[in-house]
């Protein structure tokens, strides 16, 4: 069998021409011809490719791109002259000024100016009202209970917005709701919790501060304290109302044959925050079961309960504050 090297050239090449190849053990022949037709798919796949991806990512600066035109793009590689560039989303959204890069989050805990990255393009806003506090129940016998329904958590409101010519925003961060205090056998309902609000002169979004919990009298038979409403929002493309707490519930000694228990409902429980349990007190003498403050941001206080005194008083949970959360794309 002759060799290729011994061959001799010709000074007439065609596309007919053939020339020996293998792939994976098996060997063939090509043509010239053949081989052109590969070359010029494989330019048109790599010319194509990179269409598609700046395609892509001008679709998403204009805010018209799919959640899966970002994934195509950042799995694209370009194989451009035989060097692998790895041309991946995130470079070329920086290259273009494509929206969809996280870049920032603020969590902003006290009432100012929020002042916007230069880079920022578009924001989501996340505004939560301040929770409220649980009432407090009051006994007028010996042989009563009190209790009392726990305060309910803010409404929370959020919006995506582009920020077009805004670069700062006014902030309020509601306070929670102070803890209530019953005596001399007057109970007491809870405070509301403060709005959160947010402002940049395009939109305003306000998550409403809690409902505060309910307060009852002494019973000595059966009673409850009834559960607040729920807490709202606006401004948002969704504006999320808080769930109502439960009634407090009371057992007393004629009920309970001597024994008397009052069971105050916990607060309104937030995404960012823990409700305060409420209080539960039980006995055949006097006592009192105060409820727990809410912890975090946007939750309610527990109720207070009380049994067994003629000026029997006890003291509820407070409220958490608000929050906004800015979280900044560019």
């Amino acid at each position: 069998m002759t060799r290729i090297s011994a061959l001799p050239t010709t000074s007439f090449p065609s596309l007919e021409h053939e020339f020996p190849t293998s792939k994976e053990g098996e060997s063939v022949k090509l043509t010239l011809d053949q081989v052109r037709t590969l070359l010029a798919y494989q330019a048109s796949e790599i010319e194509r490719g990179a269409s598609d991806v700046a395609t892509d990512l001008s679709a998403l600066e204009n805010g018209k791109a799919d959640v899966s035109y970002v994934d195509e793009a950042d799995n694209a590689k370009l194989d451009l002259n035989g060097d692998n560039v790895g041309a991946n989303a995130a470079a070329l959204r920086l290259a273009l000024g494509a929206v969809g890069n996280l870049h920032k989050v603020t969590h902003i805990t006290t009432s100012g100016t929020h002042t916007y990255d230069t880079a920022t393009k578009a924001a989501e806003i996340v505004v939560i009202g301040a929770g409220a506090s649980g009432g407090a129940g009051a006994t007028t016998g010996t042989d009563q209970a009190a209790s009392a329904s726990g305060g309910n958590a803010g409404g929370r409101a959020i919006r995506l917005k582009e920020l077009g010519a805004v670069t700062s925003a006014i902030i309020v961060i509601g306070a929670g709701g102070a803890a209530a205090t019953s005596n001399s056998g007057v109970s007491k309902n809870g405070n509301n919790g403060g709005d959160s609000s947010y402002s940049d002169g395009v939109h305003t979004l306000t998550g409403n501060g809690g409902v505060a919990g309910v307060g009852s009298g002494g019973v000595n038979t059966i009673g409850s304290a009834p559960g607040p409403i729920a807490s709202g929002s606006s401004g948002g493309t969704l504006n999320i109302s808080s769930h109502p707490t439960s009634a407090g519930i009371a057992i007393g000694s004629t009920a309970g044959a001597g024994i008397m228990m009052a069971v105050s409902s916990d607060g309104g429980v937030s995404p960012y925050g823990s409700a305060g349990r409420g209080g539960v007190a039980r006995g055949a003498t006097s006592s009192a079961a105060f409820g727990e403050d809410a912890s975090g941001y946007g939750a309610g206080g527990g109720g207070g309960s009380r049994i067994g005194s003629a000026t029997g008083g006890c003291s509820s949970g407070a409220g958490a504050p608000g929050l906004v959360i800015i979280r900044e794309y560019r």
